[in-house]
């Protein structure tokens, strides 16, 4: 069709725009060559689910009994609905191991029947339930933490008295400029009230986006 009407028009005027025509058609080809490879490499990659998504298998995941929270979700999709995840679950310190797995079991056929999507891994966030002084830390080292603008959720807060050891994650925002800023921050906050115990901070980055 474009070699018809650059023909007509040359007929008429004299002017010849065969080669004008093939610099746009060969910029059209590439363009939507470019936006296919685009979208082919997204699917090989792995696209992110919707925030949709991600809260209600949150949900799920919190249903279960004995979890205290869910965290660290990371959802890809690998194709038309298919999707594998991975989650962190807080769980009380005093259960056995035999309980953990029917626990982890459980969390892998509540998700894939509700959501259709695979969980390939169950991490454990250990929780202090009984103490209340160290229920009291957990509060304490949450508060300062939020100080920090950067951090926008602390979790899996476990101590280790024996050991004089205070263990928990942040989940620092995007936004920050030096992750390791913030972590000095923070640690130098909860030290400062907690001058007895070593400080072992994990850092998070929210990938779900909530």
């Amino acid at each position: 069709m474009s070699t018809l009407i650059a023909a007509i028009i040359f007929i008429f005027t004299n002017i010849s725009l065969e080669a004008y025509l093939g610099v746009v058609i060969s910029l059209l080809i590439i363009k939507s060559g470019i936006e296919m490879l685009k979208d082919a490499l997204s699917k090989v990659l792995g696209e992110s689910a919707s925030i949709e998504l991600i809260k209600n298998i949150k949900s799920t995941v919190r249903s279960v009994e004995h979890v205290k929270g869910a965290y660290d979700l990371i959802l890809q999709n690998y194709g038309p609905d298919k999707y594998n995840c991975s989650i962190h679950i807080e769980i009380d310190d005093d259960i056995d191991m035999n309980k953990l797995d029917e626990i982890s079991r459980k969390i892998v056929d509540k998700v894939y029947e509700e959501h259709n999507v695979g969980v390939t891994a169950v991490g454990i966030y250990s929780l202090n339930s009984k103490n209340e002084h160290i229920i009291n830390m957990r509060n304490n080292v949450y508060k300062l933490a939020k100080e920090n603008p950067y951090v926008l959720q602390s979790h899996g807060f476990y101590v280790d008295e024996l050991n004089k050891k205070i263990r928990f994650d942040i989940v620092i925002s995007f936004d920050a400029k030096s992750r390791k800023e913030v972590e000095i921050d923070v640690h130098n906050r909860i030290k400062n009230l907690y001058k007895d115990y070593d400080i072992i901070m994990g850092l998070d980055v929210d990938f779900s986006g909530i």
